[in-house]
């Protein structure tokens, strides 16, 4: 494996980097004045990725700091005020392309303007190692580079895509402080490690219009995201319309149904199965749409993905709703939120359950 290693290193040396050997460099912090952040999975993973980005700002204020990400992600990290600039590339599998040729040599050209910029730091910024993520960074030239050091057998080979290194976590944390302690092996400490999500003016006055409009600005309102790609956190169409109807009865709230952009039929359905069809359907066409509706609400109930982490950044009470996932990790980040899990499918749950946990909530928070 190390011989493999070692060989695939002076073939990616010689054709990627055009030089047979790296020279070796040393952190020196003094000497740090363009910093690239990669981070190009999915949208609460950036999410979480924030307060790091952050302790980064704060450790090195007058550096040049740019961040890469895949196009889905990147209303999570717009306007994000500890960031300079915003690199976006997209993904062949998020079908903007029909061609797979076409989406790589549009990544391609944005890894060329990347080299150009001849970042002194690039750091891959996920807890467990990935070599899609460790190739972007390595692709970038930059002479220092961070990220997880392997530990699978099928990953070891690609160590050298990075020369700094953090170690995988041995027990189960959040992924917030699984990335702030990768930033501590650059000497980058996190202070009060805070999700932070930018969300527009015009966001925030197109959601108070649409509250003026329904005649729903001065009542209590609880958001509900149905949405997930993955089937074990998917919500039953009935007993989302039976929650629905528990919380406007028993909490005497106004519901606010939120889904993904290709579950509008979905939403409708689900409207219609409620027992006066009196549920809301707010049209959500980004992320940041959805951040804006969030703000207005008195607590957020939602299944485990990106919607969950953003309802946390938004700093609304939230309820999630997991399935498969590990909530140790994945959680929504914060003290005022609540995880409901039971097996390893959310319908498992009953609306009691998650009423009850409304509940307490709406008794804690308001």
């Amino acid at each position: 494996m190390e011989l493999q290693s070692k060989i695939l290193h002076t073939l990616y040396n010689i054709f990627i980097l055009g030089k047979l050997k790296e020279a070796k460099a040393e952190f020196v912090k003094e000497d740090i004045t363009k910093i690239l952040v990669v981070r190009n999975d999915n949208v609460g993973d950036l999410i979480c990725s924030t307060p790091a980005i952050q302790a980064l700002r704060e450790s090195f204020p007058k550096a040049y700091i740019a961040v890469l990400v895949a196009s889905y992600s990147k209303d999570a990290i717009l306007g994000n005020p500890c960031v300079d600039e915003v690199f976006i590339y997209d993904k062949y599998k998020h079908k903007k392309y029909k061609s797979r040729w076409v989406a790589w040599w549009n990544q391609f050209k944005i890894l060329m303007t990347l080299r150009k910029k001849r970042f002194d730091l690039a750091i891959g910024l996920r807890s467990d190692f990935s070599s899609s993520q460790g190739w972007l960074v390595y692709f970038t030239g930059a002479p220092l580079r961070l990220g997880t050091c392997p530990t699978k057998k099928k990953h070891k080979k690609f160590k050298f895509f990075y020369n700094l290194f953090a170690e995988e976590p041995k027990d189960r944390h959040h992924e917030v402080e699984n990335i702030c302690r990768m930033l501590e092996t650059i000497g980058v400490k996190a202070g009060e490690k805070r999700l932070t999500v930018h969300i527009p003016e015009d966001e925030m006055l197109r959601v108070d219009k649409f509250l003026n409009e329904n005649h729903l600005k001065d009542r209590l309102l609880i958001g509900l995201y149905i949405s997930s790609r993955l089937e074990e956190n998917n919500l039953g169409d009935e007993k989302i319309a039976q929650l629905a109807d528990g919380l406007i009865e028993r909490c005497g709230a106004e519901v606010l149904l939120t889904r993904a952009p290709w579950e509008e039929e979905r939403a409708r359905r689900i409207s219609e199965l409620t027992k006066h069809h009196c549920i809301h359907i707010f049209h959500t066409p980004s992320l940041k749409s959805l951040g804006a509706l969030q703000r207005r609400c008195s607590l957020f109930i939602s299944v485990d993905g990106g919607p969950m982490h953003l309802s946390a950044a938004m700093g609304v009470p939230t309820i999630a709703l997991f399935g498969k996932t590990d909530p140790d990790t994945w959680r929504p980040w914060g003290e005022r939120n609540f995880v409901l899990k039971k097996g390893d499918h959310v319908n498992n749950l009953s609306v009691e359950e998650i009423l009850k946990t409304a509940d307490q909530a709406l008794k804690n928070n308001i």
